[in-house]
């Protein structure tokens, strides 16, 4: 079983925080990085750099459990505006952060959650 370094993790958890749209149970899993509603788009990790502009959130909920998830990131279809969500792994946390332009800065003060 992978194992990440010794104080990875922690490390991780420091720069992570719940901002923009928050879960709620109407909010669907799309484990195909496709939205669930239309279909219209197919996300990719690295297929498809224009999806980082769909993140409308972040939160540490769960709904379903994934080995390494630090939580779940929440995307808005560019298409028909439904949201849905998938995990978001500690290793590519930082990669999505920095590329995301929704995503708050350190400095942001708009990181409130809605």
């Amino acid at each position: 079983m992978f194992k990440y370094p010794e104080g990875y993790i922690e490390r991780i958890q420091k720069e992570l925080h719940q901002w923009g749209q928050t879960y709620h149970q109407a909010i669907p899993h799309s484990p195909g990085l496709c939205c669930p509603e239309c279909g219209g788009v197919r996300f990719g990790w690295g297929r498809n750099k224009e999806w980082y502009q769909s993140i409308v959130g972040f939160s540490f909920e769960l709904p379903t459990s994934k080995m390494g998830a630090a939580g779940i990131i929440i995307l808005e279809c560019p298409q028909c505006f439904s949201k849905f969500w998938v995990h978001i792994l500690y290793e590519s946390f930082r990669i999505v952060r920095d590329v995301s332009p929704n995503w708050p800065k350190e400095d942001d003060e708009s990181s409130d959650v809605c």
